[in-house]
C-alpha cells in the first residue's frame, strides 16, 4: 500500500501539471508499455488488499485465500488467483501478489514520466513550487 500511495502523490503532482484528473494523468503516469498499469495496481490494492469490491466499496473477505508471490511462483501454482492485471474476484482461489521487480519498476517510470512532465512545463513547475512553498528549493 506504500506503493499506492507513492503513485496517488505522483498523480497528484501530474494533475497539478494540467493533466486531466483521474485516469488520464494514471495513463500518463504509467509505462509507456502499459498505459492502465497505475490504474491496475489501484484495483488490485483496493479490491485486494483494502478488500473493497463493487460500486459501493463494501468491503469483502479474502483473507482465508492462499497466496503466492509472482517472484517465486510464476505460474501460481493455483486454478484461479486474483492477480495484475485483471483482478477477477470470481471463484478465486488464490492471490498471486505482483513481482517486485515489476512493482519498482513502475514506481521508477512513474517518477520518470513526472519529472518529464516538470522539465516539459516550467511554468506549471513554479506554480507547483509556488503553491507547496519550500523556501529551501530555488526555482530558476
Amino acid at each position: 500500500m506504500v506503493i499506492a500511495e507513492h503513485l496517488a502523490d505522483l498523480q497528484k503532482i501530474a494533475e497539478e501539471m494540467d493533466i486531466p484528473k483521474g485516469k488520464v494523468a494514471r495513463q500518463r503516469i504509467s509505462p509507456p508499455t502499459d498505459m492502465n498499469w497505475v490504474d491496475n495496481f489501484h484495483s488490485f490494492v483496493n479490491r485486494v488488499c483494502k478488500h473493497k469490491a463493487g460500486k459501493d466499496g463494501i468491503h469483502r473477505c479474502n483473507h482465508h485465500l492462499r497466496y503466492c508471490f509472482g517472484d517465486m511462483n510464476d505460474p501460481c501454482p493455483f486454478n484461479n488467483p486474483i492477480r495484475l492485471p485483471t483482478v477477477n474476484l470470481t471463484n478465486a482461489d488464490a492471490i498471486q501478489y505482483p513481482k517486485l521487480a515489476d512493482l519498482v519498476d513502475g514506481v521508477l517510470t512513474a517518477y520518470a514520466q513526472v519529472d518529464a512532465l516538470l522539465m516539459s512545463n516550467t511554468s506549471a513547475f513554479r506554480k507547483l513550487c509556488e503553491k507547496y512553498d519550500d523556501p529551501n528549493f530555488n526555482v530558476t
